[in-house]
């Protein structure tokens, strides 16, 4: 007399590993998944590594997955080392984080400094979808976006974002 439930993760993972097997999946959580062991190898060229080897060993909703991903994210938003994954496929899903934590300050300074005003404008769109920002008006240009959104009330570092944008328009 069986009662329906939904498996746990520890269940889970053992019915993925029998009839769903993976290349390169481990059937026991690697060691390296462990907070104190990730964060003694975080570092800019492990990025990547530590994000693709996410991807293998668990599943997205996954609660080890999503930790491992915010370590990651957090520390590559407080090391500001974003072009270490700019190129790779966990870009966006950085950026969506930064997005819906509220974040994105490092990440649009970053993005302006490498002279890219759409995609700065693109993230305050994907922003402002996101945390339905009422305040921030869209102007004509990349450059008044960027502005408007430094000086709106949402944005707590506007003078940041300002100084980098000025310090693209005068060099």
């Amino acid at each position: 007399s069986g009662s329906l439930r939904t498996a746990d993760w520890e269940e889970q993972d053992r019915i993925n590993h029998v009839y769903f097997p993976r290349e390169d999946r481990r059937h026991y959580t690697p060691p390296m998944f462990e907070p104190d062991n990730l964060t003694n190898i975080l570092r800019a060229d492990k990025y990547e590594y530590i994000l693709d080897r996410n991807c293998i060993q668990f599943e997205p909703d996954h609660p080890i997955y999503i930790r491992t991903a915010e370590l990651v994210y957090e520390h590559v938003n407080q090391n500001k080392n974003f072009g270490s994954l700019e190129s790779t496929r966990h870009y966006g899903p950085l950026i969506f984080y930064l997005c819906w934590t509220k974040q994105v300050t490092n990440v649009l300074v970053h993005t302006i400094l490498t002279k890219n005003l759409t995609g700065a404008e693109n993230l305050i769109k994907l922003y402002n979808i996101m945390n339905k920002d009422n305040y921030l008006q869209f102007g004509d240009s990349p450059e008044q976006t960027i502005r408007n959104f430094a000086r709106s009330p949402a944005n707590k570092s506007g003078q940041k974002i300002i100084m980098a944008l000025d310090r693209v328009f005068t060099n």
